[in-house]
């Protein structure tokens, strides 16, 4: 390392306990080193001006045959890797406002109480350097160019991941992430929910419009692991045909799958009919909606629903349908009063004997 370009400068800055990690962890070597500028050096993470400039004195003073770059060999690298944009300290540094932190703060010490990264539109092709953030909470990276979850796993704190608009293709690296609340996959390639099965607190899932030419497929074991939980389901332009699996899904409240090719069936109905909290579903667009009667049937398998393909249900609507069919008045929740329990029909209470 002492012969490195890089450790030059550094020792000839008297800078090398200070920077040398630094300049590791950002990949900086020899041939890097003579694109960088001052804005480069404060975004890695090194504050002090004079420092700064001194390194780039240094730099400078150091005569162009200390830097050989091979021009030949970096494009061989391109053609062959294609262009490699991971995750970098100086991003986490730079994604939450670095300018506010304390200057006795070092940037191990920030990094290691850092809750939210906002790192979306950053090009990123590859998730690295997440281990320096180990109480990560929120975690932003849409709209880049991701086609793996990978190196998260020590992500235990997580509660918010947002992937959308990359290119991932399959569900994976979630396992360990256990406290996650939120997960926001839209406008990816992504072909089936799996992997799944140990985020038992998730909350909302969102995975609309992958960009997939086959049905989006649901793996039972991550369907029934993400149950417990799940209030709200978003799966809407991904060519769904078969919802079977979604009746594990008792506590859902909203769900939206419009725009795909659902119609309707006994899975269908058994689903609708095991989601006794459901108050809004979504399924314009599909085959279904032009079924005849196909509200009223909706209605009449499922006694929550609020709101069906954004038009509110209302009681009058719901009591007519059911005495038109001859199922009587919708039932409510019994409720236990001084040890008897009363069951509400209308506005009148009957005692159970």
């Amino acid at each position: 390392m002492e012969h490195t370009a890089v450790f030059r400068i550094l020792a000839n800055a008297n800078l090398v306990k200070q920077y040398l990690k630094l300049f590791q962890q950002n990949g900086v070597d020899d041939e890097t080193i003579t694109e960088l500028n001052e804005n480069h050096l404060e975004e890695m993470g090194i504050f002090n001006k004079a420092h700064r400039d001194l390194i780039l004195q240094c730099r400078d003073n150091l005569s162009n045959e200390e830097f050989p770059i091979n021009t030949q060999l970096e494009e061989e690298k391109k053609e062959t890797h294609g262009p490699q944009n991971p995750i970098t300290i100086a991003m986490l540094l730079k994604s939450s406002n670095v300018s506010t932190r304390s200057k006795a703060l070092s940037n191990d010490n920030f990094l290691r109480k850092l809750i939210m990264a906002e790192l979306s539109d950053k090009n990123i092709d590859s998730i690295q350097c997440l281990d320096n953030c180990p109480r990560l909470q929120v975690l932003y990276l849409n709209s880049n160019k991701i086609n793996a979850i990978e190196n998260i796993e020590m992500l235990s704190s997580l509660r918010i991941l947002s992937l959308e608009n990359n290119l991932i293709s399959r569900l994976s690296g979630l396992s360990n992430l256990s406290h996650l609340e939120k997960l926001h996959l839209d406008r990816n390639c992504i072909q089936k929910i799996e992997g799944l099965e140990n985020l038992n607190e998730l909350t909302e899932l969102h995975c609309n419009r992958q960009n997939i030419r086959v049905p989006l497929e649901f793996d039972e074991n991550s369907i029934v692991g993400i149950s417990p939980n799940l209030r709200i389901l978003s799966l809407c332009g991904n060519k769904i045909e078969d919802i079977s699996l979604l009746w594990y899904l008792d506590k859902a409240e909203e769900i939206d799958l419009s725009e795909n090719q659902i119609q309707m069936g006994e899975d269908f109905i058994k689903a609708l009919s095991c989601m006794n909290y459901l108050k809004i579903l979504n399924l314009s667009g599909n085959p279904i909606v032009r079924r005849p009667k196909y509200r009223d049937e909706v209605i009449l398998s499922n006694y929550s629903i609020q709101e069906l393909d954004g038009k509110t249900i209302l009681g009058n609507e719901r009591e007519y349908l059911l005495r038109l069919h001859g199922k009587g008045r919708a039932p409510v929740k019994k409720e236990t009063k001084k040890g008897i329990d009363l069951a509400v029909v209308g506005n009148r209470f009957n005692k159970n004997k």
